[in-house]
């Protein structure tokens, strides 16, 4: 799949938060969260969580940007953490459900 100029501007956006740039994470952020938004809607149905999931997910991102090793790879490993924080709001609706049952 060729890169697209999307994908460069993430993975130098990437870099520069890898060091510390805090503006480079927020253009980070502008860029994506539109997107990851749209496929937690998606995954969790247009649920009202989505937003919720997706803060969640930025804050796990945030926290292990550092350890991602290959920039190229940023789109896959944050949409992993965006379907894996929607998986986390279905199972814990699942226990509110059943904590009230």
């Amino acid at each position: 799949m060729p890169r697209t100029p999307d994908d460069i501007l993430s993975e130098l956006l990437v870099i520069r938060s890898q060091d510390g740039d805090a503006e480079a994470l927020g253009e980070l952020v502008r860029m994506w969260h539109g997107r990851f938004v749209a496929f937690a809607e998606r995954l969790l149905g247009g649920a009202a969580d989505a937003p919720d999931a997706v803060q969640e997910a930025w804050g796990a991102i945030a926290r292990r940007l550092r350890t991602l090793q290959d920039p190229a790879m940023f789109r896959g490993w944050a949409f992993r953490i965006v379907s894996n924080k929607c998986r986390d709001a279905v199972r814990r609706a699942g226990r509110e459900r059943r904590a009230v049952e």
